[in-house]
């Protein structure tokens, strides 16, 4: 993964003093060049995440289906083990002989329970199409490709709206 905590408060201490500098007066080519600059950074950090978070999601959906895998076997060697137990009592088998393939069983099933429990539980929901910040509490597209046209300023920042330059 990538870590760039270091970038990212540089590049949010820039974007801030050029928030403030919006406030205050109009934006200079210079400052509307270096936001520019930002949020192409910005962009490309947020396809990072996103192409990470992607990949994460496929190999937790890859575990599942593995995990499933394992289930349905462990499961049919549950079904073997039940015959052969019953097989051997039919033979004759004592209670006391057949006990150590009882419990052999029993474990099997509850640890493939226990298994079988697993795949739900940790199999993330659909993705959707955005992702709310923790640090904010906004929402943001969950992939910002920088593809759409820009629009006019807000008429409190004078910043377009996030995902519109």
């Amino acid at each position: 993964m990538h870590d760039s905590t270091e970038e990212e408060a540089e590049l949010l201490s820039l974007l801030r003093r050029f928030l403030a500098l919006c406030r205050r007066k109009p934006v200079s080519p210079v400052e509307g060049a270096m936001f520019h600059e930002i949020l192409k950074e910005i962009r490309h950090m947020s396809d990072m995440f996103a192409n990470e978070l992607a990949q994460l999601q496929a190999d937790v959906a890859a575990q599942g289906t593995v995990i499933a895998s394992a289930t349905t076997a462990f499961q049919g060697l549950a079904a073997q083990i039940a015959a052969a137990e019953t097989a051997a009592k039919n033979a004759g088998a004592s209670d006391t002989q057949v006990a150590g393939i009882a419990a052999v069983r029993q474990g099997l099933e509850a640890n493939t329970a226990a298994l079988a429990a697993a795949v739900p539980a940790n199999t993330p929901a659909a993705a959707t199409s955005a992702v709310p910040s923790p640090a904010t509490g906004l929402t943001a597209p969950a992939v910002n490709t920088g593809t759409a046209g820009a629009t006019a300023p807000t008429a409190t920042t004078g910043v377009p709206p996030a995902g519109t330059v």
